[in-house]
């Protein structure tokens, strides 16, 4: 298969531009080609993820501190050179560290008493609300008997009116 010369045509106008610089731009462009065509050829090995160090580093660190660290069968230090992909694979020693049990019960206490007080304002608000209906019928009432007072206090009016 032959390959195509990238960049700008040969018979393409040149706009100012000289000849080295076209013979440039045109060899930038079959360069780029090419590194784009090639394959790599070595693909150097993975670095080891997991090692240890020789005896006599190990034997510097203390024992309470070397307990605190994963150990192969010889009892020696695993160093990791990454971070682990999936940490709830590794076996913890403790467990799943948690809360306290005093503070487990202080936010459960405390969970308590904003239930409560939640209940308790939701009471007052129907309450408010209940107080509010009761206080709208009871304006309803008052404008209907102020209007029927006012509607009998004109008839009156109208009727001496036309009597006089």
């Amino acid at each position: 298969m032959q390959r195509m010369p990238s960049g700008p045509p040969l018979n393409a106008p040149s706009y100012g531009a000289t000849s080295t610089a076209q013979a440039a731009q045109l060899q930038i462009g079959r360069h780029q080609t090419e590194l784009k065509e090639m394959q790599p050829s070595y693909v150097p090995p993975a670095p080891p993820v997991a090692f240890t160090l020789p005896g006599h580093i190990s034997q510097q660190i203390p024992e309470a501190t070397a307990e605190r660290f994963l150990r192969n069968e010889n009892r020696e230090i695993i160093w990791f050179s990454v971070p682990p992909v999936d940490n709830r694979s590794v076996e913890r020693p403790f467990g799943g560290l948690g809360h306290s049990a005093q503070y487990l019960a202080h936010r459960r206490e405390r969970e308590e008493r904003r239930a409560t007080r939640a209940k308790e304002i939701e009471a007052q608000v129907r309450e408010l609300k209940r107080k509010a209906q009761e206080e709208i019928r009871e304006d309803q009432k008052q404008i209907k008997r102020l209007l029927a007072e006012s509607l009998n206090l004109m008839t009156e009016q109208i009727r001496e009116s036309i009597m006089d």
